[in-house]
């Protein structure tokens, strides 16, 4: 349920990310393909850095039950989720007007910050 609410906010922030863009176009302004694609990729970049920290911290220190076990510790959906949520919230004020670079710098500290 948590995985399927949040994929309909993000959605829904596609939507709405795209259309208040393209409601403040001027010469200067991204197109409203521009401004979604923004959204994903700071949403996309805060889930993968989410991914490699939490592999990373299963990895550290846990020699011993990896050796027992084959794996440490099941990934969290729901953490995964709000980190998605977390990118997404913080490309959202800007989206407008960042490169693709950008956007992946600003999900990487959304997903820092989460």
């Amino acid at each position: 349920m948590v995985v399927t609410g949040n994929l309909l906010i993000l959605i829904t922030g596609l939507f709405i990310n795209g259309g208040a863009g393209g409601l403040l176009m001027d010469e200067t302004a991204k197109t409203p393909n521009a401004i979604v694609m923004n959204t994903v990729i700071a949403s996309a970049t805060s889930g993968l850095t989410h991914t490699v920290m939490t592999q990373w911290r299963n990895m550290v220190g846990r020699d011993e039950l990896l050796a027992k076990k084959g794996y440490t510790q099941n990934y969290n959906m729901w953490e995964l989720s709000n980190s998605v949520v977390a990118g997404f919230v913080s490309i959202s004020a800007g989206c407008n007007n960042v490169q693709l670079w950008e956007s992946c710098v600003i999900g990487f500290i959304g997903s820092l910050i989460y």
